[in-house]
């Protein structure tokens, strides 16, 4: 039995389901991944963020803004 149940996009409420919502629009499916992050609205935000996936207001790119951070301290 597992600790954690994956939540079906069908039966999420409130920010998980606007996010796996976005998944889905973004990517065509959710991943069971996705599906146990929305257990944690929170942390499902959080990695689609990290991820570069981005759904909603959190549409950044983490590596991309590390990326562009690092090379403005190059230049200095």
């Amino acid at each position: 039995m597992p600790r954690l149940n994956a939540i079906d996009p069908k039966e999420a409420t409130g920010k998980a389901k606007e996010l796996l919502d976005g998944v889905k629009a973004k990517i065509g499916m959710v991943p069971n991944l996705m599906r146990t992050f929305a257990n944690s609205p929170a942390a499902l935000e959080g990695y689609l963020n990290f991820t570069g996936i981005g759904v909603g207001h959190c549409q950044g790119d983490l590596f991309a803004q590390f990326s562009v951070e690092q090379s403005a301290a190059k230049r200095r």
